[in-house]
């Protein structure tokens, strides 16, 4: 009876061992079978892929280009700046900030203001012009603003999901209605704009960079110029200069260059010892201004006292020339 237990005993546990192998492989091969490997490698923010992207790229340093001024303007140290741009010779601001925001137009000799539209109630963000009317944004109200450059009104409000930060023109011949706006990430996103205004996603980068092997976070206000986009990042003092069309594996696309203004902040924090609204941590530099008809580039920041003329980077007046 002994034997025949223990004859038992040693059958089940070989059962046991066999079940145990058994649904260890099996596991094996569900986990196999239903692991998401698009999700993590195909992945836009995916670092190693990133990695991957920059490791097969050529090591060249990403070229710095100082600020060169060549002109001042004065501006409003009370503005808030969210958005900076020109529809023909005349130059916008929109400014940030519940009960402060509004959309200004500016004096382009002078830097007064000629009119605005206060919006209050809102935490407006960049704008930009599209076939003769200002698109703005909002911050964390979900909605973006269609307006009237001459007389400032709003004449249309649309959804807008996310947030809102910088946004600009996508063409250069201004035929085409697309836009790219920023969210406050390292994405940069292109809409098609409708005849009602509708908006409709049809390309969509991520901004890296390539010394760092990092995506580019809090892409702020944006400008077109001569085909690249100039990208504001909050609280940096410079500027990325991205070739849009310039695009890798999954979407990444490589900062082109850096325009450095840091200077400009230092002399801002100089001059602005006594501005009651200055703050050095929030009054960062954000606001670029392209007049395509005069060729001139301005930039300026938050609760900033000047706007400045700058002369473009020479690797942007040779790619146009």
């Amino acid at each position: 009876m002994l034997k025949k237990n223990n004859h038992n005993y040693k059958h089940l546990k070989k059962i046991s061992s066999f079940s145990f192998i058994f649904i260890f492989y099996l596991q094996l091969l569900m986990a196999f079978l239903f692991f998401d490997y698009k999700q993590v490698f195909a992945d836009p923010k995916s670092t190693s892929v990133l990695n991957q992207i920059v490791t097969a790229q050529k090591d060249t340093e990403t070229p710095v280009f100082k600020a060169k001024v060549i002109g001042k303007l004065p501006k409003d140290a009370r503005h808030f700046t969210q958005g900076y741009f020109f529809i023909g010779n005349k130059l916008y601001e929109s400014t940030g900030l519940k009960g402060e925001s509004a959309l200004y137009h500016i004096n382009a000799k002078t830097g007064t203001t000629v009119e605005y539209r206060c919006l209050r109630e809102y935490f407006a963000e960049g704008g930009t012009e599209l076939n003769g009317h200002i698109h703005l944004l909002t911050w964390q109200d979900k909605v973006r603003f269609i307006i009237d450059p001459k007389t400032l009104k709003i004449i249309e409000t649309k959804p807008l999901s996310g947030e809102g930060w910088g946004i600009c023109n996508a063409d250069l011949d201004n035929t085409k209605p697309l836009l790219w706006y920023s969210d406050g990430s390292a994405t940069l996103r292109l809409m098609k704009v409708h005849k009602n205004f509708d908006w409709e996603q049809i390309k969509q980068i991520t901004v890296y960079d390539p010394k760092d092997k990092k995506p580019v976070d809090c892409l702020n206000e944006l400008e077109f110029i001569n085909g690249y986009i100039f990208a504001n990042i909050w609280k940096s003092n410079k500027i990325a200069i991205i070739d849009p069309n310039n695009v890798g594996k999954d979407g990444f696309v490589p900062v082109m260059a850096w325009l450095d203004c840091q200077d400009l902040f230092k002399e801002q924090c100089n001059e602005n010892k006594h501005n009651m609204y200055w703050n050095a941590e929030s009054s960062v530099l954000n606001g670029i201004a392209w007049n395509k008809e005069k060729q001139k580039l301005f930039v300026t920041g938050k609760l900033w006292n000047k706007s400045y003329e700058l002369s473009l980077p020479n690797l942007v007046l040779e790619s146009v020339q």
